[in-house]
């Protein structure tokens, strides 16, 4: 459910093409592309004359758009013909087609070219190419404003593939995003053009995005930040700007506030609650999501502004989606106090919409409503008393979820519903909108458990409802063949049930389309081998859905469902389909079947459930548990647990509970209970 993070890629396996001559291809179409097409512009990267080599790379930065073509220049080895002539070239037209190529290649291939290029050292050319520029923005003699257009849109152009390559190396792996964090010139440089007057729009853009980049999951950049010259100042400004890069300075302060808790806090980190970010994120995603569900979506390509409004969208989901990650693991790992709403409300005198989550003086929280939020509702502690100061005494993460459940969830949900003739634009933006709520969810089931959110609870109720009929029934009435597709609306389904105890308005059959999903995905023909191996995902109590199998999710959303009272005829599918899964051992994966299990103790863990009688009883189901234990006995001491300690962890204890489970409904039946 949240970012993924850099650390966890596998290393790259050397290409074992680099560095040697490039065989002929033995296809005659390939080769003829090659000798027609490749051959020919990489000899003019030698040419003599200047005009050839400037017309030959600005051909490669185009050719590279085919995937034919690129791959046949890979082979032929155009990035060390690009780095060991054409940057150094003499000429500032041929530099500048050579960064371009460079930056092209790098946003057409995989991250792992940008491992590629680190190995043959492109920070060093890199460094002096980027310290370039900034002394001809800052030149005075003469200033760069009069100097001759042509050299000030080269400027600009090398500027761009500067920022455009820097960005891709920082979604590579975290040695590299290190090397460039602790380049004293990068965010020097980024936040130099931030400031600087005449600057186009498309490379400010470009930069602030590149700084989005490179402070996620990065103390180095973040340290650098919060003791630079009035950078963070800038942000917090710039954030209040309802742009594209008011939006990214959302995102970055957002990231630096996760990284705070790496080192001390210095006096100007005050602002850098997500709590005072959201409000100003809302006005800018509320503005965009209008713009955009008026066009349907269909926003012209070809128009930068459209580009724009797109681009802002799916990046402040993205930021969204990762904030309200944030609130539920600082719930979950106790991390409340690593940067506190308490210090934040000491008199920062920063921008008023930070009131409306972060409190007021007692006096006038009577007085004071946010147009979207009760602040009596985020402002009081575990009692349920309003604190004496109106700061936020029972904890940030608790009221930025409260936030997200009254504004942000009625924003997404229109960009969440499936659309007919989606586009590719717009389905990256419908498939952030679902990633957004299925993180507000999760953490909204989180927090919602506590009587204090009772208000809350009844509004998160009636939102799970209308989420469910506008996001999810659609979906699984069209028996979508997406697995990505399904495998995001189980999880968003599993969220909604779990945070109101399975109360959703079930239309006909619906929950049988996760037991068809859960048979689509493997399943049940999963072999024993795979069963092993397949599905590391966090077991429910964890929350969360980001590494989960498909499988599970299904377990999940069903288990939950059937929790519902008065759905005897839904709790008896369930109840037969979980015990089948553990019959069915070793071939059911080992997440599977804990998950199974878990779903059978919450759901049968009380003789006064209306369901009870009907069907734990009515259908046999302790002769079922009790028949599995020999399996599950197996099915745990099967996994490794060098290799997999916390799977092994979650079996045992499975094991251990279907045990006590048995003997407590056996007990519970005899009426010792």
């Amino acid at each position: 459910m949240g970012k993924s993070k850099r650390k966890g890629r596998p290393k790259p396996r050397t290409d074992p093409t680099i560095g040697r001559p490039a065989k002929s291809p033995s296809d005659p179409e390939t080769a003829a592309i090659r000798d027609q097409k490749i051959l020919p512009v990489l000899s003019q990267l030698s040419s003599p004359n200047s005009k050839s080599r400037s017309t030959a790379a600005s051909a490669i930065a185009n050719l590279i758009e085919d995937q034919e073509c690129r791959k046949l220049l890979l082979k032929d080895q155009v990035v060390r013909l690009i780095m060991e002539q054409t940057l150094t070239d003499s000429e500032i037209e041929v530099v500048v087609a050579g960064w371009g190529v460079l930056r092209n290649l790098a946003l057409e291939e995989d991250w792992t070219f940008g491992i590629h290029l680190y190995r043959q050292d492109i920070l060093t050319p890199l460094e002096a190419a980027i310290k370039n520029v900034v002394s001809i923005l800052e030149s005075t003699n003469p200033s760069f404003s009069n100097m001759p257009k042509p050299r000030q849109i080269l400027t600009w152009e090398l500027t761009g593939s500067l920022i455009g390559l820097l960005s891709s190396l920082s979604e590579t792996n975290q040695e590299l995003v290190d090397a460039i964090s602790n380049l004293p010139s990068v965010p020097s440089f980024l936040f130099g053009l931030l400031g600087f007057e005449g600057i186009p729009e498309q490379v400010k853009d470009d930069a602030i995005l590149c700084i989005h980049a490179l402070t996620e999951e990065n103390d180095i950049i973040a340290k650098k930040i919060l003791e630079g010259p009035g950078w963070l100042t800038g942000l917090s400004k710039l954030k209040n700007e309802q742009s594209l890069q008011g939006i990214a300075a959302c995102g970055i302060i957002h990231n630096i506030s996760q990284e705070l808790r790496c080192f001390d806090q210095g006096p100007d980190t005050k602002h850098l609650l997500d709590s005072a970010t959201l409000p100003a994120l809302k006005l800018s995603l509320e503005g965009r999501a209008q713009h955009y569900l008026q066009a349907n979506g269909n926003l012209s390509g070809d128009d930068p502004q459209s580009s724009r409004i797109e681009l802002s969208l799916r990046l402040g989901l993205e930021i969204l989606a990762s904030i309200a990650t944030a609130a539920q693991e600082g719930i979950e790992g106790g991390l409340e106090g690593a940067i506190g709403i308490d210090a934040m409300s000491e008199g920062s005198g920063d921008e008023n919409d930070m009131d409306q989550i972060t409190g007021l003086e007692a006096d006038d929280v009577a007085n004071h409503v946010d147009e979207d939020v009760e602040m009596e509702l985020v402002t009081k502690d575990e009692s349920g008393n309003v604190g004496a100061s109106g700061s936020i005494t029972s904890g940030s993460h608790e009221a930025v979820i409260v936030y997200l459940v009254e504004v942000f969830a009625p924003l997404v949900l229109p960009l969440a519903a499936p659309q007919t003739n989606q586009t590719t634009e717009t389905l990256l933006v419908y498939s952030r909108a679902l990633s957004a709520l299925n993180n507000i969810a999760w953490a909204a089931s989180q927090v919602l458990s506590s009587s204090i959110f009772s208000p809350v609870k009844e509004t998160w109720t009636s939102s799970a409802q209308r989420i469910w009929k506008q996001v999810i029934s659609p979906i699984l009435s069209s028996n979508t063949a997406d697995i990505s597709l399904a495998d995001s609306i189980t999880s968003l389904a599993w969220a909604l049930s779990r945070g109101v105890g399975g109360k959703v308005d079930l239309a006909e059959g619906e929950h049988r389309s996760f037991m068809a999903l859960y048979r689509a995905a493997g399943g049940l023909a999963t072999s024993a081998a795979a069963a092993q191996t397949n599905g590391h995902g966090k077991s429910t109590e964890e929350g969360s859905a980001d590494t989960t199998s498909l499988g599970v999710k299904c377990i999940g959303v069903l288990g939950t469902l059937a929790l519902c009272p008065s759905r005897i005829d839904v709790n008896r599918e369930t109840g037969v389909f979980l015990v089948t899964l553990l019959a069915a051992l070793p071939q059911t994966p080992t997440d599977d079947a804990v998950e199974a299990l878990n779903q059978l103790f919450d759901i049968y863990a009380d003789k006064a459930f209306d369901y009870d009688e009907p069907v734990f009883w009515g259908n046999g189901l302790l002769s079922h548990l009790e028949a599995a234990i020999p399996n599950v006995r197996k099915m745990a001491k099967a996994v490794d647990k060098r290799k997999q300690p916390d799977m092994r962890g979650r079996a045992d204890e499975a094991l251990m509970n279907l045990g006590r489970f048995v003997k407590y409904k056996k007990d519970e039946k005899a009426g010792r209970c």
